[in-house]
């Protein structure tokens, strides 16, 4: 509300087990809670960080270069490590992750953290 020029990029494909995408279930949680649809703009064909990123980069305006990444706390620095790849500024806004998401999911971050740092 207090930022209403700023636009979002809403970046995730669906899944084999998902009824919609990621960008969508964005889209319908800021809708609901009052953002203009006219504010989004919405990626649902990536299937991974990496291309959240490059198709996302696709749809900024060319002079942008500059960016803020909302994704869950504990996947923030390789979100931020690979925009930096990418030729993007950014700074980051977290999502608090429920302990049973970090439990879950962050042994699989800390295998992408060095995957991506052996690239």
């Amino acid at each position: 509300e207090q930022h209403s020029e700023v636009r979002f990029i809403l970046s995730g494909g669906q899944g084999p087990d998902e009824d919609i995408s990621e960008a969508e279930a964005m889209r319908r949680g800021m809708v609901a809670s009052g953002i203009a649809e006219e504010r989004l703009i919405l990626e649902a064909d990536s299937t991974s960080t990496t291309e959240n990123l490059q198709f996302s980069k696709a749809l900024l305006p060319k002079d942008v270069r500059r960016v803020s990444i909302v994704t869950s706390d504990f996947h923030l620095y390789r979100a931020r490590k690979e925009a930096r790849q990418l030729g993007l500024q950014t700074d980051a806004i977290p999502a608090e992750t429920p302990l049973s998401g970090v439990l879950r999911f962050g042994m699989r971050e800390r295998v992408a953290i060095v995957v991506q740092f052996l690239r």
